[in-house]
């Protein structure tokens, strides 16, 4: 999908707000036997971590936050907008709301749905996300929720190695260069500079 603009928004903003409108009137009704209007789960702007509008040309077409729930880094109200579906919009909302998880330090996050959102369903367990017992606040839920994770991956680190030319070095027993002197980790060792060979990531 081309021509789609992903910006950082605040929680309470117009365009945020009207999609989760739009979201609230399409889904409500679907628990509206078991969930009383205005019952639902209340979201504070100040629990949330980050918000996430999608723009075709000047118009707002879907969004997704990140809010910190009892600890947990939880994925909230992800929405497309009707007349924007079936483009994989969706799923990219999820990849940027994953990379405000990532930045904020969190290593996997979840997420709540229902069991009358099949779509929704489809959609978590189609970009790799496992199903999970109640977390959280949602521990005594009634029984409609449904309940997922998705692991991030390794924490991106900053770290500067140092090249060290090596190729007059000693050699151990097993034929590999020796590390230098400076060197005060476990070897075989994990750098990689002129005329070494590595054991470990390069």
């Amino acid at each position: 999908m081309t021509g789609v603009e992903f910006r950082r928004e605040q929680w309470t903003d117009a365009a945020s707000a009207a999609l989760r409108d739009l979201m609230d009137a399409e889904i409500q009704p679907r628990y509206a036997d078991v969930i009383e209007p205005g019952n639902g789960p209340t979201v504070s702007a100040g629990d949330i971590l980050g918000t996430i509008v999608a723009y075709v040309g000047d118009e707002p077409a879907g969004t997704a936050s990140l809010k910190l729930t009892d600890g947990y880094a939880e994925v909230k109200r992800v929405f497309v907008a009707p007349s924007h579906r079936r483009r994989g919009l969706a799923a990219r909302l999820l990849a940027e709301v994953e990379a405000l998880a990532r930045e904020a330090g969190y290593g996997d996050v979840v997420l709540e749905t229902g069991e009358r959102q099949p779509e929704a369903i489809a959609l978590y367990e189609r970009e790799g996300w496992s199903p999970i017992p109640p977390f959280g606040p949602y521990t005594n839920s009634r029984g409609i929720g449904r309940y997922f994770t998705k692991s991030l991956g390794p924490l991106p680190v900053d770290v500067e190695l140092t090249a060290v030319d090596c190729s007059d070095a000693a050699t151990t027993a097993a034929g590999e260069p020796a590390p230098p002197a400076e060197w005060s980790g476990p070897y075989p060792c994990t750098y990689r500079s002129k005329g070494c060979a590595s054991n470990g990531v390069g």
